[in-house]
């Protein structure tokens, strides 16, 4: 999982939990909706951009990545 930031409708900047090798983004409160369209975009872009990368399948339990709950 590594952090990425992104445009934010808001504030500055929306920080995203993202792994692409589970395929994975964590959106903390409101983030998905803080995303401005343009960083949307790019979320989606890079996503397919890396889509051919080999897969990690998820875990059963899924923790939390802030607080590992």
């Amino acid at each position: 999982m590594s952090l990425e930031a992104y445009e934010g409708k808001v504030q500055a900047r929306v920080d995203l939990d993202v792994c692409y090798a589970c395929h994975a983004i964590w959106f903390d409160q409101f983030e998905s909706a803080a995303l401005t369209p343009g960083a949307t975009l790019k979320l989606f872009e890079e996503i397919a951009e890396k889509r051919d990368a080999a897969a990690r399948p998820l875990g059963e339990m899924l923790r939390c990545v802030a607080c590992r709950g």
